[in-house]
């Protein structure tokens, strides 16, 4: 995700899918790395059973980083009036954390089930329904409390924000939903997560032809643009020549080479609710991909490799290549780097 969707500060960013597509997981696994480095997390649960709760405030204490996250909680159990109010009280908070010098992280999950509840209060209230029977101002309500995100000037003149991960439930991928699109509308880009990577086995299961990051781009830097380019093509062809090797035709050289490219992409983008991959962490996998490190292995074992490196990397046997990654400023020099240290690679990988 930081490769292909990055999220900057005080960013608005739609986290879409279909239910047990790992959407809570990535954004679980997002509030780890950052209440990690000081950034205060807010999550807001709407409408979520107790025991998917316990499951969230279980994770956040295995990982140790309960001090800097706020749960606030109003499950399907309690009255419709105070899952209704849930996402306006994670903003009040937020807002005071803002307000002290703090850069927070907000998680609404889920909108979709919020404007249920909304509208189950309106009909009850005998309020004239619009579409779909939500009431008319649903987009107002959402518009306006998603605004309240945003980089602001801080209390000693630098700046703080407050960036918004608001959640949207889809049917079977469909995104034309009146809410989904709704809420598409007026964020900054949206993370689509796809029921058929998922039953691929994709962890994350998103689709990064469909996602956006309208404003998450500007975060990037020259390296992570010309990467992210050159996934993007690689992931593109790979699927394009997926859809051609199910007619079960003889595929030219060319063609099962960007496939078996494709396949270790994918291994590397894949990663495992307890795995945090650090951006250096991230070039190095990708430096070495795209220099052939691995040409002559297959995807299942390219991944034992990966796994190895996360784990030295974490022991911080990796620190003189690290170095040396996070001041590369081009691709080229990057798979040049890799190169010229890819004997110290075999050693530390394979020791």
């Amino acid at each position: 995700m930081d490769l292909l969707v990055p999220i900057g500060y005080g960013q608005r960013e739609l986290v879409v899918g279909d239910k047990k597509t790992g959407k809570t997981v990535l954004l679980l696994q997002l509030i780890a790395n950052q209440a990690s480095k000081g950034t205060i997390c807010v999550y807001v649960s709407i409408g979520k059973r107790q025991s998917d709760v316990r499951n969230v405030e279980n994770y956040l204490k295995k990982v140790g980083v309960m001090n800097n996250c706020v749960l606030l909680v109003a499950s399907s159990a309690d009255p419709a009036t105070m899952v209704y109010l849930a996402p306006f009280s994670g903003f009040t908070i937020a807002e005071f954390f803002r307000d002290s010098g703090h850069d927070v992280i907000i998680v609404l999950d889920d909108l979709s089930t919020h404007a249920k509840f909304y509208r189950e209060i309106s009909l009850l209230s005998k309020r004239a329904p619009g579409r779909a029977s939500y009431p008319g101002d649903i987009f107002h309500l959402h518009a306006a409390l998603l605004e309240r995100a945003g980089n602001i000037k801080g209390p000693g003149g630098g700046t703080v924000s407050i960036t918004a991960l608001p959640v949207a439930e889809t049917l079977e991928g469909d995104l034309t939903g009146y809410i989904q699109t709704n809420l598409m509308a007026m964020t900054d880009g949206h993370i689509f997560f796809d029921i058929d990577e998922f039953r691929r086995g994709a962890r994350p299961a998103i689709n990064h032809a469909l996602s956006v990051s309208r404003v998450g781009n500007q975060t990037k830097t020259p390296l992570e643009r010309e990467i992210a380019q050159e996934l993007r093509e690689a992931l593109l062809r790979y699927k394009r020549d997926q859809e051609i090797a199910r007619f079960g035709v003889e595929l030219p050289e060319t063609t099962r080479a960007e496939i078996d490219l494709g396949e270790k992409i994918e291994q590397i983008l894949n990663q495992d609710m307890e795995t945090l991959t650090q951006r250096p962490l991230q070039l190095i996998l990708v430096g070495l991909l795209l220099s052939g490190f691995w040409r002559d292995k297959n995807a299942g074992l390219l991944k034992v490799d990966v796994i190895k490196l996360v784990q030295k990397y974490n022991k911080g046997d990796l620190k003189g290549i690290v170095r040396q990654v996070v001041n590369v400023e081009k691709l080229d020099d990057l798979i040049g780097l890799i190169k010229i240290n890819g004997q110290e690679l075999m050693g530390v990988l394979y020791a």
